[in-house]
């Protein structure tokens, strides 16, 4: 995988917090300008609710942390929840640290949050392949997929290898990797739709200009035929 492709995909996540103690968000804004530094993503603080994240600190009332936590589910926004009791399994919007929270575990929930944001707008950009325009989308690695999305198929690790070394086409990867072209199709959904790839904007997708690509190719011959006469002793004036 190219390396220009990861700062290409470098996504803006917005966050706010709620409820939280002092030292919560002291560390929470220490943890964030450090993680911020090594993932390919930017955290920017908002005073409103219409942000990706929410942070619902420890000293919320157990009265209020149900509405809460089903009215920010309900906006498919991810929530980060600073508490000692259980998040349900339907809950997969819901991130929790137990109080105090620690620097390590709070990095790693914001590694799972930025998947998740990945991953919602990547489902968001989906309904593009299934309305027939997929064949002719190329779709770019973004990041290297994990062991469970790789074990789900023997043919997933090479067609992922295949993925990181060019961005691709379904028709290509059919046509290179000589899979069933559903399987094809399937694979680079799930990528898509898991955050691990996201397909090129049109503007991407475009081919340089006949002119662009010719110029190279002329200057290449010229060089090649200057050789040869130089090679014969005969010299242009």
């Amino acid at each position: 995988m190219h390396n220009n492709d990861l700062a290409a995909d470098e996504i803006s996540i917005s966050y706010t917090s709620t409820c939280c103690s002092q030292h919560d968000l002291v560390l929470l804004r220490s943890v964030v300008a450090l993680y911020g530094t090594q993932g390919h993503a930017t955290w920017h603080f908002q005073r409103s609710w219409e942000v990706d994240v929410v942070v619902v600190g420890s000293e919320i009332a157990p009265a209020e942390t149900a509405a809460l936590l089903h009215s920010r589910i309900q906006s498919t926004q991810a929530v980060l929840w600073i508490s000692d009791l259980p998040v349900s399994s339907d809950d997969y919007h819901v991130f929790r640290c137990k109080p105090p929270p620690r620097a390590l575990h709070l990095a790693g929930q914001l590694k799972q949050i930025e998947r998740f944001v990945r991953q919602l707008r990547a489902r968001q950009a989906a309904p593009r392949f299934e309305q027939g325009g997929m064949p002719a989308v190329r779709i770019m690695l973004t990041q290297w997929p994990s062991p469970d999305f790789l074990s789900r198929d023997k043919d997933f690790l090479r067609m992922s290898t295949m993925l990181s070394a060019r961005h691709m086409t379904l028709d290509e990867l059919v046509m290179l990797s000589a899979r069933p072209r559903e399987k094809c199709r399937r694979f680079l959904l799930d990528l898509c739709r898991e955050g691990y790839a996201r397909p090129l904007k049109p503007e991407e997708e475009l081919p340089p200009s006949r002119a662009q690509s010719s110029v190279p190719e002329k200057n290449g011959l010229k060089g090649l035929f200057g050789r040869i006469r130089a090679s014969l002793g005969l010299f242009s004036a």
